[in-house]
């Protein structure tokens, strides 16, 4: 069967293809001003870079206004952005930790900029003025010149307004390349030889934004520039995401492309650093250029719950567009919204034209508990006390998730029909395998068909449905077997993890695959398997399985090694487990190709925390007092006239030893002796006869070997040797030779 490349990756971001570079943006730098302020006074700082500012308080919001400088005139008195339900989920280790505060303001375009609080009365304390500068990297420039043509903006309402504001003709020039061989000095102090370098067809791009399967292109972390250090705690995950919650940063329009990096980074810290959560509180955003940006890290396959609708932030992906939408935003930022709303839905298999039931975490709106059915795709007033994200913003919430819908189907670079498709939606596919890598193929052995995805595949038979096999060991063991056409054949169920120490398992047409950290993947199948399963698989006394299964042993037989002995198989004598003291032993005599042969039987267990096991060729008896000891032949028939362990001589404490006498063997239980030798057969010895005839030289001495066992004449107990006889009479032991 074909199939794509072994082993598949596992899904990492942000990922890049072919030649491409990412941009360094790893000396982007952040400066954080903190200033006290009162009741009723008023707070001017500085303003040299592109800025985030905001206010944090304890107590009753002291209602911040701020008014900036442009140009030598003063603006307006504004209100600060209010806290509008964004921010962790209640009750959340990461909201136990963060502070009061507005919404993060950028300043892009000023010089001076003014805060008071117009709520005089308020019973707070401890305001802060939180201004976080950054100044404009190489690396923001080159985002911003790759990224293309601006789109013409839409009408909107930018609360800074500036004479000086960016027009489409000078935010185009800043992103046009300076002209090759030109050496002229750019505002940033780079040349146009280092900025626009010739680049051939094969050489590496001077930057591409990240991609992942679905989306396309986006902007990372890396690349704008985030401080990772700044980030407070891990992410949280839900099990998936739900939903889509739409937002507005709210502050400037006025925003240059190329400054947007910088306002990122300020909104990094600003979150972090001013209000103590554990991260950017958004998943996504996008500018008004339609520029798509990576917002909290984990990763865009998990669903990592963000900070941006307080009681709503799990199982929905929060993405926010940067400046205020009181009217339509730019027809940029409409398209790359419906690419990350069909992105998401079809990611998290659902219809973005759809309603969703999600239970509140508690907002400003809904309590907590309380179950709120929703749009797949809402804005955050939906949920909260709030105008985000704008009147001109959520009336386009409608055509979003109808475009979104329309574009879901090419969001899969595959399609996924039939079966195989109605599995992959069962198990929840593109959050398991990933998305899709290939067609469907068909022609597989019994009329199979498989498709492969980012991470693994899904196989079809008519006899066992649909599943999928996860990138990894088990995997990797199948495909060493041949896939399908192996002895494992199809599978048969999903890989379920949750076993012993963390192990998994699968099971297939024609066996199992085990695995665990301790002892990598391995198959079992047929009568080995069938008696490791009645020994209670990786649970029982066997443990896992530490090797694949080897034929090729005396009289057609195999064997499989497990963490706690083996088991052995012939068609004549099944499969049975050895472990511990008995396999020892077993092992001591050859295994099969010894005296001993295959086992027959299962071990059992016996008086005084005894066991035995049998096998073709013999016993093996083991108790804590005398250990594992193999009888067999003529000593063992002669011992098991005497009653086993449960006889006189009880359990044997050492194994059989030839070399004696005339070729004579011998072996000691614990209540005596049984000697063999072939003129005499086997015949045991104990007590005060046996005492008796040591002393007379045992088999070497002039009695001889013993010619029966004990036994009454004339009421007198008698053992008959080679040479005479020993009678044992008024307590002594009498010798009487021929």
């Amino acid at each position: 069967m074909a199939q794509a490349a072994d082993p598949l990756p596992k899904l990492e971001l942000p990922s890049y293809s072919g030649n491409v570079q990412p941009v360094d943006n790893s000396d982007a730098e952040v400066h954080r001003l903190t200033e006290s302020a009162e009741l009723g006074e008023t707070v001017s700082v500085d303003l040299d870079a592109t800025s985030v500012v905001g206010v944090t308080w304890d107590g009753d919001d002291p209602k911040s206004e701020y008014r900036v400088k442009i140009g030598g005139e003063w603006q307006a008195w504004e209100q600060m952005p209010v806290e509008d339900g964004a921010g962790p989920e209640p009750g959340s280790t990461e909201a136990e930790q963060a502070k009061d505060g507005t919404e993060p303001l950028a300043v892009t375009d000023a010089e001076q900029i003014e805060f008071r609080a117009e709520n005089a009365k308020a019973d707070t304390t401890d305001i802060r003025i939180e201004v976080f500068s950054t100044e404009k990297t190489s690396a923001d420039v080159e985002i911003a010149r790759d990224s293309g043509t601006e789109p013409a903006p839409t009408p909107s309402e930018p609360i800074l307004p500036s004479p000086d504001a960016p027009t489409e003709d000078n935010e185009l020039e800043e992103r046009r390349a300076p002209e090759l061989g030109s050496t002229s000095n750019n505002s940033y102090g780079e040349t146009a030889d280092t900025l626009a370098q010739p680049v051939a067809p094969d050489a590496a791009s001077v930057y591409t934004a990240a991609s992942t399967t679905g989306l396309g292109r986006y902007t990372s972390r890396a690349e704008w520039g985030a401080n990772e250090s700044k980030v407070r705690c891990s992410p949280s995950t839900a099990s998936e995401n739900r939903a889509v919650t739409i937002h507005h940063t709210a502050g400037s329009n006025s925003y240059s492309e190329s400054e947007v990096p910088g306002i990122l980074r300020g909104y990094l810290e600003y979150h972090t650093s001013g209000r103590g959560w554990c991260d950017l509180g958004y998943n996504m955003l996008v500018d008004k250029f339609g520029n798509i940006y990576e917002g909290r890290a984990g990763g865009f396959d998990k669903a990592v719950v963000g900070a941006h609708a307080g009681g709503f932030n799990t199982g929905t992906f929060g993405v926010s567009v940067m400046g205020t939408y009181s009217s339509s935003p730019s027809t940029a930022a409409l398209d790359a919204l419906e690419k990350i709303i069909a992105w998401q839905s079809a990611t998290w298999g659902y219809d973005p034209t759809a309603k969703v039931t999600l239970t509140s975490g508690g907002s400003t709106r809904y309590a907590s508990g309380q179950k709120v059915s929703l749009h797949r795709v809402f804005g955050h007033r939906d949920v909260s006390t709030t105008e985000c994200p704008g009147n001109g913003l959520y009336d386009k919430l409608s055509s979003l998730r109808s475009e979104g819908k329309k574009q879901q189907d090419s969001v899969l670079p595959f399609d996924v029909p039939g079966p195989i498709g109605a599995h992959y939606r069962a198990i929840d596919g593109t959050n398991v395998l990933g998305m899709p890598t290939s067609s469907q193929h068909g022609g597989l052995r019994n009329g199979g068909r498989y498709q492969s995805f980012e991470r693994g595949d899904i196989h079809w038979s008519e006899s066992f449905g649909a599943h999928s096999t996860q990138a990894g060991p088990i995997r990797n063991l199948w495909k060493a077997q041949k896939f399908e056409n192996g002895r494992l054949g199809y599978p048969k169920t999903e890989q379920h993890g949750g076993l012993r120490n963390d192990g998994s398992y699968q099971s297939f047409e024609g066996g199992d695959v085990h695995w665990s950290d301790a002892t990598g993947a391995h198959a079992t199948w047929g009568d080995i398997r069938v008696t490791w399963g009645a020994h209670g698989y990786e649970n029982g006394k066997l443990g896992y399985p530490t090797s694949r299964e080897h034929d090729g042993l005396r009289n057609g037989g195999a064997y499989q090694s497990f963490q706690g002995g083996d088991i052995h198989w012939t068609s004549a004598t099944g499969a049975h487990a050895t472990w511990g003291g008995i396999r020892t032993e077993w092992a001591r005599t050859g295994f099969e190709n010894g005296s001993l042969g295959y086992p027959t039987s299962r071990e059992h267990q016996l008086r005084d925390r005894g066991a035995y096991q049998s096998f073709e060729e013999g016993d093996i008896h083991y108790s804590p007092a005398t250990g594992a000891n193999a009888t067999r032949g003529a000593i063992r028939e002669t011992w098991g006239d005497t009653g086993y362990e449960n006889g006189k001589l009880g359990y044997p404490k050492t194994r059989e030893h030839t070399g004696l006498h005339k070729g004579g063997a011998y072996q000691g239980f614990q209540g005596g002796d049984i000697h063999w030798s072939p003129d005499t057969g086997a015949h045991a010895t104990w007590g005060g006869i046996r005492s008796a005839w040591g002393k007379t030289g045992w088999e070497k001495g002039k009695l001889g070997y013993p010619t029966s066992n004990e036994y009454k004449k004339n009421g007198v107990t008698r053992q008959d040797f080679q040479g005479g006889y020993i009678e044992w009479r008024d307590s002594k032991a009498h010798v009487v030779y021929r």
